[in-house]
Order: C-alpha cells, then structure tokens, then sequence
C-alpha cells in the first residue's frame, strides 16, 4: 500500500505530516521498520524493501515473532554500517474501525 510521507520522525519539532485512512481487513500485518533493515543491503534501500517485501509475503499466517526473527535473520549488515534495526509488527484482530485524530 502506498502511504503520504512527511519528514522524518524527530527532525523538525514544527513538522506536518499528511493523515490518511485506509481500510485493513482482519488477518492483515502492519510492518513499520527503521532504515536501518531498509539500508542494511550496502546502504542500497531498494534491494532492502525488495527483501523485506519478499521475507513479509507469508505474514498474514505466519507468527508474528518468528517473522521478525526471519526478517533479521536475513540482514547482511554492511561493515561499514552502524545503523540501529527496529521492527513492529502487529495483525489486525478485530474488523472494528477505528479513526486516528492528529492533535494540532
């Protein structure tokens, strides 16, 4: 799915960034990874979303901790790298919908 983007997290106090609803059905995984998983590749991000994509393509019946296990266990960290690895996962249980309000 493809989601509006806004600066990253943490540089600009001031900073907007775009909402958006979108309909998840039950069963559905969430991902959301640092650059460090994305970057881990030689610094390549476009081979690091194809790998997670592919590592994610069984998540909707896969447990969720043995995802992530996989999905780390897959990174061939750059030498020079020092880059932090961060992964949430979380299935969607219930069809109730609820709506996210931004303050501000």
């Amino acid at each position: 799915m493809d989601l509006l983007s806004g600066p990253p997290l943490g540089v600009d106090p001031q900073g907007r960034y775009p909402t958006q609803l979108t309909d998840i059905r039950p069963g559905s995984v969430s991902a959301i990874a640092t650059d460090g998983l994305l970057e881990a590749t030689e610094g390549d991000i476009g081979m690091g979303i194809k790998a997670s994509l592919a590592g994610l393509a069984g998540a909707a019946t896969a447990d969720l901790e043995d995802l992530a296990d996989d999905l780390l266990a897959g990174v061939q960290r750059a030498p020079h790298r020092n880059d932090d690895i961060a992964i949430l996962l979380a299935r969607v249980i219930s069809p109730a919908r609820s709506t996210v309000h931004r303050a501000g």
